[in-house]
């Protein structure tokens, strides 16, 4: 999948800094603004090394009034549109000497369109 133009398109893969925001319009008229604001939790297993557990990557957002966090791989539904966090890089990695600074995180996403339930 190719990154798009900025404005939050269908169908489009974003990258996102630690502490970036980005710019778009809701209903054609509103405009509103998704912010990756922090790292909430990097438990993932580092690369080179046997883990019981796989571990998990957290990240908060705003999206307009809100906040909300969500996990690697999760996604969000508003109205009629669904946010997928596809991943955080780095991804940890044992040879590392030092920790992460949140300078370093990037998120990718994907907006698309949110599956209607039968109700």
């Amino acid at each position: 999948m190719q990154a798009c133009a900025p404005g939050l398109r269908m169908d489009c893969e974003y990258t996102l800094a630690y502490g970036e925001a980005m710019k778009y319009r809701t209903q054609g008229f509103r405009k509103e603004i998704l912010q990756f604001q922090w790292v909430v939790e990097d438990s993932r297993c580092p690369t080179g090394v046997n883990c019981i557990q796989a571990g998990r990557a957290l990240v908060q957002l705003s999206m307009g009034d809100s906040s909300f966090v969500l996990q690697e791989g999760q996604s969000r539904v508003y109205g009629k549109r669904s946010l997928l966090l596809q991943s955080l890089k780095p991804y940890p990695n044992a040879a590392d000497t030092q920790p992460l600074g949140p300078e370093r995180y990037r998120i990718s996403f994907m907006l698309g369109k949110a599956e209607s339930s039968a109700q």
